[in-house]
């Protein structure tokens, strides 16, 4: 997925209005590898009266998220230009997976302040942050009435199980004491790519 405008900032705007090739790059949203595995299983066990309201009927349902980062941009907040820059790219830029942390998770010394009123020479969207990792589960029981077509659900479910750290992407900023680091993680408020969450509820059918 390609732009020359950031897709998620409703603020955005081009390095310079009157070339937006300057901007032409993997879009915010880009997301090079997705894999969403999902499977559902509904116990085969049978009971005889009581036994089978309490433990027949159970099924159980995951979901397993497995994706690479967004992309995120650079930028130089104290350059001498007039509009603000991206900084000079030196070096690639880009760690090793074994080299990430979330204090260092790209090589900072491979970016630099640009010089007296010029624009860096760094791209948008050059490097991409952490990815998600994530398995969903659920259980869910079926209480059957004796009127037919009337059921009672009850469903458990576990949004991260493992609760495997959601990192977001690091500061971008040149000259920043967090340049290079993540410093926080998850997104509570859309409840997405949060830390372990459970919820139990109730569902009728009729």
């Amino acid at each position: 997925m390609i732009d020359d405008i950031g897709a998620t900032d409703a603020n955005a705007s081009p390095l310079m209005v009157y070339n937006s090739r300057l901007d032409r790059a993997n879009s915010d949203l880009n997301v090079p590898h997705r894999v969403i595995v999902s499977w559902l299983y509904q116990l085969p066990i049978k009971f005889d009266g009581w036994k089978e309201t309490m433990f027949g009927g159970w099924q159980i349902n995951g979901i397993l998220t497995l994706s690479d980062g967004l992309p995120f941009d650079l930028s130089s907040p104290n350059t001498t230009n007039c509009c603000g820059s991206r900084p000079d790219r030196i070096g690639n830029g880009s760690l090793p997976d074994d080299q990430r942390t979330i204090d260092r998770w790209f090589d900072t010394t491979a970016f630099r302040e640009p010089g007296f009123l010029q624009f860096g020479n760094a791209g948008r969207n050059i490097l991409q942050g952490p990815g998600t990792k994530q398995l969903d589960f659920s259980t869910f029981k079926k209480f059957r009435f004796a009127s037919e077509g009337r059921w009672l659900e009850f469903r458990a479910e576990l949004f991260n199980l493992l609760n495997t750290p959601q990192f977001n992407n690091p500061n971008g900023s040149v000259g920043s004491p967090a340049f290079g680091r993540i410093t926080s993680a998850g997104s509570p408020i859309s409840f997405q790519r949060t830390s372990r969450q459970v919820q139990f509820g109730l569902k009728l059918y009729f």
